[in-house]
């Protein structure tokens, strides 16, 4: 799976319809290959995307919140290198409002934050 997001993060699911995707084997040397179709891909994950969507949806309603209210969008986590992902938040809110950076590292960093956080708490 690390691999899968290693081609995520290089882009190159991003801007082919087509990938290939090699699973190094944890058992022994031989490796799997097998040739992606986004599409497919896409067809897998649906059932989570319309999640969140729902999600999504859910969470502007009940704070009556408009989606032109909305300033900025940030992406993170693996999935924000997902077009079809990209692409349920572009249409709530536009391109041009959704940014990103550092996606494989910042929830690794909002946990170890909330971690300290919690961890004060107690202390005090």
């Amino acid at each position: 799976m690390n691999h899968a997001i290693t081609v995520f993060r290089q882009g190159t699911i991003v801007h082919e319809e087509r990938v290939v995707v090699d699973f190094p084997s944890v058992m022994d040397d031989d490796e799997i290959e097998s040739r992606i179709l986004r599409s497919d891909f896409e067809g897998w994950i649906a059932e989570e995307l319309e999640q969140m969507a729902s999600c999504v949806d859910g969470l502007l309603r009940e704070t009556h919140t408009r989606c032109e209210e909305i300033e900025h969008v940030f992406l993170t986590g693996g999935s924000a290198f997902v077009p079809a992902v990209r692409k349920l938040f572009e249409d709530r809110f536009g391109p041009n409002r959704l940014e990103g950076g550092d996606e494989l590292v910042s929830v690794a960093r909002g946990l170890a934050l909330r971690a300290q956080s919690l961890a004060a708490e107690r202390e005090s």
